[in-house]
């Protein structure tokens, strides 16, 4: 009966079996009682042998009407009421295949075949990795075990690492499924233009600090001034004229000291009327106080034209030769100026008009530039406020499908360089770009942000809806 014989915490390389074996050491046979591919023990050795004293012996494998031996060197390794262990010393690899599928063929009870046991022993010694896998004893099998699962414990860390890596990646696409870019809005204020005309004047720069009714623009009605520039041009030809008539009659005169008077106040009453328009605005004066100074500069001028008349008058007379049709004609010409001008004064008082903000903020620009023509509606100017801001999206209508108020967003702000939480309160109704909108088959939705921060108008930001909210 073939036993295969384990013994707990031993230092044996390898099973034993009790398999028959013999062993011829000197001439003298002996019966092994229990042995493996790494040695053998026998009992009363009567031959004379030191620990670890390596001699050269047969081994006899008694095959049913036949045997096979082969020749090997073994070491005495220990010694133990009267057993004696001994431990084989460089085995062939040949030998060694012998011996195992030895115990093969007892284990399966073919021992009175020899015909495979001389097979390999015929066979060439050639070192191969199954022969080399066939060979190992216990302990290396044990490390190779060992190495095997260690690098199993490796490539299934790397492949669950892998594993991960793919999940988060997908939930990116499954729990954030829709990405964009958006606008912040909704901290801003935007002044717009009342009527058509012109920039004259900008009165603050940008960043600058708008108190509430402070001056933005002045603008020039359109109309006016299409007016304005006509009646100077009138004004301008019946002067040449005037002038040219002039130059024919004699210069051998004197002007008029009344009219030079006349003339000084009504040059110091148009500057008074100036810096009284600038103190009116800013409310230190009122309209009453600027009514009496151009009452004042009107009959002022009045009298002014009256004395030129009178003194043109007084040059036509002393010209004796001078054509009467001349004098007439210059008379009118004066005349004629005289309503231009006047009716140029009206309008440019009334032309010009002062846009003021009706809000208090920071100036982040104005949209407008000096001499800029300007209709109804036009953007003047955007100051911020302190309002909570929010987040203006455009998506396509296949994806506001999968959009619903309510579900959370993830909003990289890069004027930060952070993250920032946000839901859908809103889908977007403007009307100025309902139709673009339908035409392109896009629809605008309105985030918010979870906590009140403070964020830059008109900055862009990366959006991530999150469309499934049942992980959180």
């Amino acid at each position: 009966m073939v036993k295969i014989l384990t013994e707990h915490n031993s230092n044996r390389k390898s099973h034993r079996v009790t398999i028959p074996l013999l062993v011829d050491i000197s001439g003298k046979v002996y019966q092994c009682i229990d042995w493996s591919v790494t040695g053998f023990a026998i009992i009363d050795l009567e031959q004379v042998w030191q620990l670890d004293e390596l001699k050269k012996l047969k081994i006899i494998l008694p095959i049913k009407e036949a045997s096979l031996s082969i020749h090997v060197h073994a070491k005495l390794k220990n010694l133990r009421d009267n057993k004696f262990g001994f431990e084989f010393h460089d085995l062939d690899i040949k030998n060694k295949r012998i011996l195992r599928h030895y115990i093969e063929m007892a284990v399966d009870g073919r021992t009175d075949s020899i015909e495979d046991l001389i097979g390999i022993s015929a066979s060439p010694s050639v070192e191969t990795p199954i022969v080399n896998a066939l060979n190992l004893n216990e302990i290396e099998e044990h490390k190779l075990i060992k190495k095997f699962k260690s690098r199993s414990l490796v490539s299934i860390f790397i492949g669950m690492l892998f594993t991960i890596t793919l999940l988060l990646i997908f939930s990116q696409k499954w729990f954030y499924q829709i990405k964009t870019i958006g606008t912040v809005v909704g901290n801003t204020n935007i002044i717009y233009s009342p009527f058509d005309g012109v920039i004259s004047n900008i009165f603050l720069e940008k960043n600058a600090y708008v108190q509430k009714n402070a001056p933005i623009v002045l603008i020039e009605n359109h109309d006016d001034s299409v007016a304005i520039n006509g009646l100077k041009t009138q004004i301008l030809y019946l002067e040449n004229q005037l002038n040219t008539n002039l130059d024919l009659a004699p210069t051998n005169y004197q002007t008029s000291s009344l009219i030079t008077m006349l003339a000084k106040k009504e040059k110091i009453l148009k500057q008074n009327l100036k810096n009284a328009s600038d103190l009116l605005q800013r409310k230190i004066i009122n309209k009453k106080d600027v009514a009496n100074l151009e009452s004042e500069l009107w009959q002022i001028s009045i009298n002014l034209e009256k004395e030129k008349v009178k003194l043109n008058q007084n040059r036509l007379i002393q010209v004796h030769n001078f054509n009467k049709e001349t004098v007439l004609t210059q008379t009118k010409l004066n005349q004629k100026i005289f309503e231009l001008k006047k009716k140029l004064s009206l309008i440019q008082d009334n032309s010009n008009t002062t846009l003021h903000s009706k809000f208090e903020g920071r100036l982040l620009s104005t949209i407008v530039s000096l001499n800029e023509p300007i209709f109804v509606g036009d953007p003047i100017a955007i100051i911020s406020n302190n309002s909570k801001p929010h987040v203006i999206i455009t998506i396509d209508n296949i994806d506001s499908l999968k959009v619903q108020i309510g579900q959370s967003a993830k909003v990289f702000v890069p004027y930060f360089d952070k993250f920032v939480l946000a839901k859908v309160v809103s889908f977007e109704q403007n009307s100025s770009a309902t139709n673009w909108h339908k035409q392109q088959n896009v629809s605008q939705v309105k985030l918010e942000f979870n906590d009140n921060i403070k964020i830059p108008p008109n900055i862009k930001v990366e959006v991530w809806i999150k469309t499934i909210d049942w992980l959180v």
